[in-house]
């Protein structure tokens, strides 16, 4: 069986209620979500995700990634072709 907990009064948004049902929900989570949510806006400025730091737009991006896939592509056949592998 499946029990979901609902609030009577918000519907189930425990942060906006004061009833005991809530305030014990509450409680038992504590402030754990936000110092966790902290510590990943944190570990993001640190290490600069989602930054692009090339300076280029996603077309001039994607058509210097299909000039190195070519130029690779040609160097693997040019290997095959001298009898490497």
């Amino acid at each position: 069986a499946i029990f979901v907990l609902t609030c009577s009064t918000t519907r189930g948004d425990f942060d906006k209620c004061c009833c005991s049902f809530c305030w014990s929900l509450k409680m038992t989570r504590g402030n754990q979500r936000d110092i966790d949510r902290a510590r990943a806006q944190a570990r993001a400025q640190k290490n600069g995700a989602g930054k692009n730091e090339d300076g280029l737009t996603p077309t001039q991006r994607k058509e210097r990634d299909a000039a190195a896939l070519a130029e690779k592509i040609k160097k693997k056949e040019a290997a095959k072709a001298a009898g490497g592998s």
